[in-house]
């Protein structure tokens, strides 16, 4: 007949510390958890921005039939959009 002792024996105790989820050290300020939401939302501002302005303009070209009328202004909007993004990324860190 199996033992139920034999089976809770059968792995290591853990330590007591270890129990713990989170211990007091490991809490952040309010404010330095402010700062890293704002600064990931800023980062997918940014990540938006590539996308949509620098990134979909040259898909759309190169899937549809019709010639750029103005490759200036669609590459200047293209490189202001990717310039922007990058500004964003800076001032997120």
């Amino acid at each position: 007949m199996d033992r139920p002792e034999a089976i809770v024996t059968a792995f290591p105790a853990a330590p007591l510390g270890s129990l713990r989820m989170f211990s007091l050290r490991d809490r952040k300020s309010p404010r330095e958890e402010t700062a890293k939401l704002t600064a990931t939302y800023v980062n997918g501002m940014a990540i938006g921005m590539v996308v949509v302005g620098g990134v979909a303009p040259f898909i759309k070209v190169i899937v549809s039939c019709y010639p750029v009328s103005s490759i200036g202004s669609f590459l200047a909007s293209a490189m202001v959009c990717i310039g922007l993004s990058a500004a964003l990324h800076f001032v997120a860190r």
